[in-house]
């Protein structure tokens, strides 16, 4: 890999501690609170899911 490559995602990490929840994440966090929430897929590479409490590991169930 090329150092530019891990650069980015060193840059990507420290931003995204000080990133804000998205409309779409207040969307699913009502899902869940409604218990309405049956499945969260993500990519979540910016942790914002876990930072409000959704888990993101399967034998957890849907978080907090």
């Amino acid at each position: 890999m090329r150092p530019c490559f891990y650069n980015g995602i060193t840059k990507m990490c420290r931003d995204s501690k000080h990133a804000d929840l998205t409309r779409a994440h207040r969307f699913i966090l009502g899902l869940r609170d409604a218990g309405r929430l049956v499945w969260h897929y993500t990519q979540n590479i910016d942790c914002l899911e876990e930072k409000v409490g959704l888990s993101t590991d399967l034998h957890k169930g849907a978080g907090n």
